[in-house]
């Protein structure tokens, strides 16, 4: 760029770099002065031939800008001068415009004064008014609180004659009721006086009353102990007659007692002969079943196969042939390794799958332990055959056992109710107490009765009244 640069125009412009006197000196000033802050420059030779012509150029061109400069400054001097002449126009008009304010102020305040002077003439004048207007109040005031007084003295005077006469009449009517509260008094002695004359006069009359009451409950009194002295021998006839009632009765009880205790012995013995019949019976029934089990069982043994029960005991076999499990023989060669728990998991993985055969089997197995240990305690020997007859003859021993004065409840008291209208005297008092429905022996219970003399209770059924009268008539019994 600065090789190729001729001329420089700075018209109208402000250089801060180059210095301004550098710039004054012209081109070739400003290229030295650039070279010497390192700028190359070259051609300078070239420029230096040229210089006489930008001299002249230069030259030309700031006489122009002196004459342009100097014509600028005319012309700022001109507006500057208007300006001034415009600013001291104004400053007249506003030293005028102050001075007609200061007149108008200095009119308005006077104006002011006089209005407050004229307020002021006003206030004296309305004060002087209301002066006079007061003295003439005060006076008023002052004359007609005379005359109140005046009035007031009046009234006072007035009021006190008033009290003066009322304070008269009051004397006058106190001394009347005096007179009256007088006259009440004497009137309530006499009629005091005349009731107790009429008091003395009841007084007597009751007393005389009261002396016929004591005499008349007097003789009452003599009255009733001749009555009682014939009270007491009726009284000692009709114990006399009830002691030889409540006699038969007893006599007749214990009559009845001692055939119904016949009538329980025969109930008894029948009953013991039912019972034995049943005994014999279950115990045939029981033989049977017992036989068919064993020959069951011998036919089992027949024709089992060569070794297949070899391993087993035949107690264990006859209890498996009792219980029912007899066609699984087969899958219990090896029940005995399995004792004595033997379970369901177990049999089930020896092929018995039926529930029911699992439970028969468990149950043979059970019974055969329980044989063994009996026979190892040596406490018992049971014998299947012979099961019937100790059972029988252990009932029988039981029934004979039975006396015939022993609870057939608990075979310990001795029996003292008699069931009605059965009739059978089975059952002690203890035991009574919990049989409520139904006599021990045969029908429903309906009432009880206990007689205290005799120690027995009698049980009443609505089909015996006799009996009911008959008690019913006993002094001596207490029902529950």
């Amino acid at each position: 760029m600065l090789e190729h640069l001729e001329t420089i125009n700075f018209d109208g412009l402000s250089i801060e770099y180059p210095p301004g006197d550098i710039v004054q000196q012209g081109l070739v000033a400003i290229l030295i002065f650039l070279k010497e802050c390192g700028i190359n420059c070259d051609k300078i030779s070239e420029i230096n031939n040229k210089e006489t012509l930008l001299k002249i150029e230069t030259e030309e061109r700031r006489q122009n800008d002196l004459l342009e400069l100097e014509k600028t400054i005319k012309n700022h001097q001109q507006y500057e001068l208007e300006l001034q002449s415009l600013h001291n126009d104004n400053k007249k008009k506003l030293l005028v415009n102050l001075a007609e304010q200061q007149t108008k102020l200095e009119i308005e305040i006077t104006k002011v004064q006089q209005e407050r002077e004229i307020n002021r003439s006003r206030l004296l004048s309305f004060i002087y008014d209301t002066e006079k207007d007061a003295d003439g109040i005060i006076k008023e005031f002052l004359s007609t609180s005379e005359a109140e007084r005046q009035t007031q003295a009046e009234l006072l005077e007035r009021e006190k004659n008033e009290q003066m006469g009322i304070l008269s009449k009051c004397h006058n009517d106190q001394s009347a009721s005096e007179k009256k509260i007088e006259e009440y008094t004497k009137y309530r002695d006499s009629n005091a006086q005349s009731l107790l004359s009429v008091e003395l006069i009841n007084n007597n009359h009751l007393a005389e009353v009261v002396k016929d009451q004591k005499k008349d409950r007097d003789d009452l009194i003599d009255k009733i102990k001749n009555d009682e002295i014939l009270q007491k021998a009726a009284l000692v006839g009709l114990l006399e007659k009830s002691d030889t009632r409540s006699w038969s009765i007893v006599q007749q009880v214990n009559l009845v007692q001692s055939q119904l205790v016949a009538l329980t012995n025969i109930e008894l013995e029948r009953k013991k002969l039912q019972v034995n019949q049943q005994i014999n019976d279950l115990a045939d029934k029981q033989k049977d079943n017992s036989l068919f089990w064993l020959m069951q069982y011998q036919s089992l043994m027949e024709v089992r196969p060569q070794g297949l029960l070899e391993g087993l005991e035949p107690t264990l076999v006859r209890h498996v042939a009792i219980a029912g499990a007899l066609h699984c023989l087969p899958f219990l060669s090896t029940l005995p390794g399995m004792l004595p728990h033997v379970t369901h998991d177990d049999l089930i993985e020896i092929g018995i799958n039926n529930e029911n055969d699992r439970c028969a089997v468990i149950l043979a197995a059970n019974n055969y332990l329980a044989e063994i240990n009996m026979l190892d305690s040596s406490t018992t020997k049971i014998n299947e055959p012979s099961t019937s007859d100790t059972n029988n003859q252990d009932n029988k021993s039981t029934m004979s056992s039975i006396s015939s004065t022993e609870c057939v409840v608990c075979f310990d008291s001795e029996c003292q109710v008699i069931f009605l209208p059965c009739g059978h005297l089975c059952c002690c008092e203890n035991c009574s107490n919990m049989v409520t429905t139904e006599c021990p022996m045969c029908t429903l219970i309906q009432r009880k009765f206990k007689l205290e003399n005799l120690n027995v209770q009698i049980i009443i059924y609505n089909k015996f009244p006799r009996f009911d009268c008959l008690l019913i008539d006993i002094n001596n019994f207490s029902k529950y």
